[in-house]
C-alpha cells in the first residue's frame, strides 16, 4: 500500500472535486446537531461516513453561517420576483451535492423560478447517482426526469431544475450549454457562488462576471469565498489546504473584503463584507440564542479570526438592484 497521501496521485480537478465531500459532510454534521434541517443532507454521504459525521462546533456553526447567508439570498430573490409578478431564475456556480433545489423547490415553484446548477461533469454524474440509490427520494423530485448521459445534463419533465456538467473556465461552451437547456438570459437571474470562485484561475472569473453584467440586465451576484491570505491565521489556512493538495488560485488576485467589491465595480451596487459582520447584522438575536444552546462552544477568538478570513460579496443590476437595501 502507498505511503502517499491520495491526493498525491490525483489531479487538482479532482481534489478540488473531493472538497464537495468535506462540504456534504459538514453540512450533514450541522443538521445533525441540529443547526438546521436539511432531509436530504445524508443522501449524499456514505454510510459508513455519516456515522462519524460529527465535526467540530466551530466547523458547524460557521457552515451554519454559510447556509445561512445563501439561503437569505434565496429567500430574499424569491420574495422580489413574486413581488414583481415575474418569472424568475436562478444559476448555482460549483453547485457540487448542494440540496438549495430540493428545500425550496416548492417556494420556487410557486414564484415561477427555474434553477440551474453546474459543475464539473463528474460531480453531476456522482450527485444524479446519489439521488438514484434513493429511490423514494429520487421519484419525489425528479419524477420523469431526463438524463443525456453524453452531455453530462439532468432535468425534470417540467424544465424546473436542471443539473448540467461544464468547467467554469471554458465559459463560452457553458453559455451554450445553459442556452440549449432553456436558460433565458431576459429574466432577473439569481446566481450563487458558494465557495467556488477562488478556486478558478482569475482571467477565468473576469470573463464570467464581465458576462453576467452584460449578458443579464437583471441579476444579482452572491459570493463566498476567501480572504487574507498573508497574516498567520491566512498562512496557516492556505498551509493545511495544500497539504490536502488544494489550491486557490483566486485568492491573492482578491485578498480582501475591498479587493472583492472592486471586483464588482461594474454592477450596479454592490455590498460585501466580512462573516463576522455578516453575523451580526443578519443572523437574528433569536437564531443566535438558539444555536448558543446547541453545544458547547468554547472558541470564540478563534471563531471570530475565522469570520475575518471568509468574504460574503453582493452585487446586482437592474430589477434586483433593490436587493442590496436588504444587505
Amino acid at each position: 500500500m502507498s505511503s502517499h497521501p491520495p491526493h498525491l496521485h490525483a489531479s487538482p480537478d479532482d481534489v478540488v472535486r473531493g472538497t464537495d465531500d468535506v462540504a456534504a459532510l459538514s453540512r450533514l454534521s450541522a443538521v445533525q446537531v441540529g443547526y438546521m434541517t436539511d432531509v436530504y443532507a445524508s443522501i449524499f454521504v456514505s454510510s459508513s461516513a455519516a456515522h462519524a459525521a460529527r465535526r467540530p462546533p466551530l466547523i458547524n456553526r460557521g457552515t451554519y453561517a454559510r447556509i445561512h447567508a445563501f439561503d437569505r439570498a434565496l429567500e430574499l430573490f424569491i420574495a422580489r420576483v413574486t413581488k414583481d409578478c415575474v418569472p424568475g431564475q436562478v444559476l448555482s456556480l460549483g453547485a457540487g451535492t448542494d440540496t438549495r433545489w430540493m428545500r425550496y423547490k416548492d417556494q420556487l415553484a410557486a414564484a415561477n423560478v427555474r434553477y440551474f446548477e453546474v459543475d464539473f461533469p463528474e460531480t453531476v454524474m456522482h450527485k444524479i447517482s446519489c439521488l438514484r440509490r434513493h429511490r423514494k427520494v429520487y421519484a419525489e423530485l425528479l419524477p420523469g426526469a431526463t438524463f443525456d448521459g453524453k452531455q453530462t445534463t439532468a432535468a425534470t419533465a417540467d424544465g424546473r431544475y436542471t443539473l448540467l456538467g461544464g468547467d467554469l473556465r471554458a465559459w463560452p461552451a457553458v453559455v451554450e450549454r445553459l442556452s440549449a437547456c432553456g436558460f433565458d438570459t431576459t429574466q432577473p437571474t439569481l446566481v450563487m457562488a458558494e465557495c467556488v470562485l477562488v478556486y478558478v484561475d482569475p482571467p477565468a472569473v473576469t470573463t464570467l462576471l464581465s458576462w453576467i453584467h452584460a449578458q443579464l440586465p437583471s441579476a444579482a451576484v452572491v459570493s463566498y469565498d476567501h480572504i487574507v491570505p498573508d497574516d498567520a491565521f491566512g498562512q496557516m489556512m492556505l498551509h493545511n489546504l495544500s497539504e490536502q493538495g488544494i489550491e486557490l488560485p483566486g485568492i491573492h488576485a482578491v485578498p480582501t473584503v475591498d479587493a472583492h467589491r472592486a471586483q464588482l465595480s461594474e454592477f450596479a451596487r454592490v455590498e460585501t463584507m466580512d462573516m463576522n459582520e455578516y453575523w451580526a447584522k443578519h443572523v437574528p438575536d433569536e437564531e443566535k440564542a438558539r444555536i448558543a444552546k446547541l453545544e458547547i462552544f468554547d472558541e470564540i477568538e478563534e471563531w471570530m479570526l475565522m469570520g475575518r478570513h471568509y468574504c460574503l460579496s453582493v452585487a446586482a443590476q437592474g430589477s434586483l438592484a433593490p436587493l442590496l437595501d436588504q444587505f
